[in-house]
């Protein structure tokens, strides 16, 4: 059994079609709920209050970990995915500047594409 139409899966797609050397830990993480006040990003030691998702980079650039509330809806889970994953795609120096907005812009788009493919029967 499987999911046919799963639009987390599509965003990761999308991100390794654009991106094939893209490599991060997804992860759901409860401690997240949308009010959450503390959560890791970027290098340890630097906290920002995120809404629904981080992604952090180790300071030995080993593999980035990506973490998502469980507590959000299915589409807004995938969105922050593909945020994340631009993150990844775009580095850590990049923050939410152009090269990460293309990213993201790319991502979201891609995998757009691919649940329309699943929705026409392909």
């Amino acid at each position: 059994m499987y999911i046919v139409n799963d639009i987390l899966s599509a965003v990761i797609v999308a991100a390794k079609g654009l991106y094939p050397e893209l490599d991060a830990q997804i992860q759901w993480d409860p401690t997240l709920s949308g009010d959450d006040l503390k959560a890791k990003i970027g290098r340890v030691g630097t906290w920002k209050k995120p809404e629904y998702g981080y992604t952090f980079f180790p300071d030995d650039s080993s593999t980035p970990t990506i973490g998502i509330s469980p507590h959000i809806k299915v589409t807004t889970a995938a969105e922050v995915l593909a945020h994340e994953l631009a993150h990844v795609a775009a580095g850590l120096e990049a923050g939410h500047g152009r090269v990460w907005s293309d990213a993201f812009n790319a991502i979201q788009l891609r995998a757009n594409e691919i649940m329309a493919r699943i929705g026409e029967g392909e």
